[in-house]
């Protein structure tokens, strides 16, 4: 990982991200664009329920490293989705992150400064068949 991040650094982040939705909720509020409004607070739960599913995983490093990555300025926007999860994995955590930093740096080296570079990760991680499938764009 190429950040220790603390409390505070964490918490300023989270507030931040989450004050940007409430933002997107008000102004189409105002808008009189109840519809968005509604979906932005979906997307909102949605994205509640994958951080809550990721942080149940028991791998602590692979969590802190996909959910504080989008605050490290890179050229790629990272986003996530949990398919299916278990605790009972053996899962080596280190491992994974180490992985997942090499295939992104690779992935940076490959990408426009000029577009919106987005990767989503999916995780389907079960006892039997530990899966990480990643899919990649640019605009």
């Amino acid at each position: 990982m190429s950040r220790k991040w603390d409390v505070v650094e964490v918490l300023r982040h989270a507030r931040h991200d989450w004050m940007n939705d409430l933002q997107l909720i008000k102004g189409n509020l105002d808008l009189d664009r109840i519809d968005r409004a509604k979906q932005v607070i979906e997307e909102m739960v949605l994205a509640a329920q994958n951080e809550s599913k990721l942080s149940n995983l028991k791998l602590p490093l692979l969590t802190e490293w996909i959910l504080t990555y989008n605050w490290s300025g890179s050229m790629i926007k990272l986003d996530f989705e949990i398919l299916d999860c278990t605790a009972d994995h053996g899962l080596d955590d280190q491992g994974l992150v180490s992985w997942c930093t090499r295939f992104v740096d690779e992935l940076v080296q490959c990408v426009s400064g000029n577009g919106e570079n987005q990767l989503s990760i999916l995780l389907h991680i079960t006892k039997d068949a530990p899966v990480l499938y990643s899919i990649s764009q640019v605009y």
